[in-house]
């Protein structure tokens, strides 16, 4: 059994609560809603609410069969655990997005980059830390599509919801939504 499935399997069995499935057996809801819901919940804080729907949406895109919702799902709960401070349990989690995550995918790359970044900033390791967040920065020079644009983005929205906000990155940010053709995101970002 790979570390993933392990991961969900003890999820399961840890007394987390069942996901919600129909009839059929099926999870209720697709990962794509899932992963949508539990950014809502990240959005307004949310953390532990978030990560238990992180964690379904990580079930449910393993039975999709899709790599790249995966990768964004567990990349997430390795976020919300680097920021709960449990550097241990966050490693292992983007240990698992490791294995997936492809860079053709912008979505999931970003998410997993910056999950990356704030595992190692859990870790203590801010070299590395700050290493990742540069790479989020050259993505911004790669990007050609108005997709790559909106995924660099997040990725920088990801960063400040980090709490490492900073001149460069609001500038990079801002940037990327011009690349895109859109003056920014559809509503402004909350203050913590």
């Amino acid at each position: 059994m790979s570390r993933t499935t392990s991961l969900i399997a003890l999820l399961l069995f840890a007394g987390c609560a069942a996901p919600e499935r129909s009839e059929g057996g099926a999870l209720a809801e697709d990962a794509a809603t899932l992963l949508a819901r539990a950014d809502g919940h990240f959005d307004r804080r949310a953390y532990e609410n978030a990560q238990r729907l992180y964690e379904l949406a990580a079930l449910a895109a393993r039975g999709e069969e899709d790599d790249g919702l995966f990768v964004e799902a567990v990349s997430q709960v390795a976020h919300v655990r680097a920021l709960a401070g449990e550097p241990a349990q966050a490693r292992e989690w983007i240990d698992s997005a490791n294995e997936r995550v492809a860079r053709e995918d912008a979505a999931a790359w970003a998410r997993w980059l910056v999950a990356r970044g704030a595992v190692e900033h859990a870790e203590g390791r801010i070299d590395r830390s700050r290493a990742t967040f540069e790479e989020a920065n050259r993505r911004f020079t790669e990007a050609t599509t108005e997709a790559d644009f909106l995924a660099v983005a997040a990725l920088h929205q990801s960063i400040l919801d980090a709490g490492l906000e900073s001149g460069a990155v609001l500038f990079n940010q801002g940037n990327a939504y011009v690349g895109a053709g859109s003056l920014g995101p559809p509503h402004p970002p909350k203050k913590p």
